[in-house]
């Protein structure tokens, strides 16, 4: 898939490397798709997409299957999220609010 390696630890994430830009990943569930990555390689891989396949880009992603996505670009880092699973098991389950904090 347009030079993208599928991972053996799950069929739906696929990656490559560039050697000047590093980690290209892509995620797909059904009919939905995100490529995380160095900006220009992922521009890359999105018009590839784009021309194999009628797809709608929807810009910048701040979800994705029910996850919140916090990019961290100082840290330039990606942390996916749960909040409504994480409420309703806290629902269900009675789950006392904690922290961290000792």
């Amino acid at each position: 898939m347009m030079g993208f390696k599928r991972s053996e630890a799950d069929p739906c994430i696929y990656f490559r490397w560039s050697k000047k830009n590093g980690l290209i990943v892509w995620l797909s569930w059904i009919d939905d798709c995100l490529c995380i990555g160095n900006i220009h390689e992922v521009k890359i891989a999105k018009n590839a997409m784009l021309k194999q396949f009628e797809c709608d880009d929807v810009g910048f992603p701040t979800e994705y299957l029910g996850c919140k996505l916090n990019f961290n670009k100082e840290e330039n880092s990606l942390t996916f999220t749960q909040p409504v699973m994480i409420q309703s098991f806290s629902d269900e389950y009675e789950a006392k609010e904690c922290s961290n904090e000792q």
